[in-house]
């Protein structure tokens, strides 16, 4: 019986480190959840924002494109008009003197010619710096697009940390929960012993009489108590416990 005692107290013991290991396995597998929706939440957030990016250098590739056709365009028109006045040479400046009826019609004439040139060279001068501002614009979407690529990169791979450890905890979670079990399992089954050496030992016929005790013992009723024999020596006892001892039963209505 004392071995049953053993054998339970040292099944609790066992028990109460399996449930408490079960508890803190728990508590870090939830914690691991909550930090994966965290990593979730946050690879969706730098998708949108991948998304915009996208939508923006496709948006700055068709300014860019658009505005180099513009250059293109514009500057075929302005080697057009410096070839024709390379072309015509002295001809025109001739034309420009005699063409003018006055004096003041002749500086018109030349103030025009030079406006016009400034005016093309001007508008040379926008469309590239357009060209440059869409270009830089460009590259500073793609770098940030980079960038972004790259965390997106560290998150998935902190996600797929953090689930190979939600399933390791997993695993551990359920085999302390077979351990939980088997050791609920193994109590009974000495509970049950237990209790069938309890009503073996109630079943037991007494040696005796019983005897009033001359008290109230509420307390006691129902307890066993061994009581060794007068000059009985302890290795008796070990060899033979009942040859040197009797067991003595408080009776229920003591």
């Amino acid at each position: 019986y004392s071995e049953l005692e053993k054998k339970l107290e040292k099944l609790k013991k066992e028990m109460s480190k399996t449930q408490n290991e079960k508890k803190e396995t728990l508590q870090y597998k939830n914690q691991l959840d909550t930090e994966i929706s965290i990593v979730e939440e946050q690879i969706e957030n730098l998708n949108r924002h991948s998304t915009e990016l996208n939508s923006q250098i496709k948006a700055n590739e068709a300014l860019l494109t658009k505005k180099e056709a513009e250059i293109s365009e514009n500057d075929e028109l302005f080697k057009s008009r410096l070839r024709a006045m390379y072309v015509s040479g002295e001809t025109s400046i001739w034309e420009v003197i005699f063409g003018s009826k006055s004096f003041s019609d002749f500086l018109m004439n030349t103030e025009y010619m030079k406006r016009l040139a400034e005016s093309d060279q001007k508008l040379m001068q926008k469309l590239n710096l357009d060209k440059k501002t869409i270009v830089e614009a460009k590259e500073n979407v793609e770098k940030a697009k980079i960038k972004l690529d790259a965390n997106k990169q560290t998150l998935s791979v902190k996600k797929a940390s953090l689930n190979t450890k939600y399933k390791e905890s997993q695993r551990l979670l359920n085999t302390l929960t077979k351990e939980e079990n088997s050791l609920k399992n193994e109590q009974i089954k000495i509970n049950e012993e237990m209790e069938k050496i309890d009503e073996e030992i109630r079943q037991m016929p007494a040696i005796a009489e019983p005897v009033a005790l001359g008290a109230v013992l509420s307390n006691l009723k129902g307890c066993y108590f061994f009581c060794k024999g007068t000059n009985k020596r302890m290795r008796d006892l070990a060899r033979w416990p009942m040859d040197n001892g009797s067991i003595i039963r408080i009776l229920d209505d003591c």
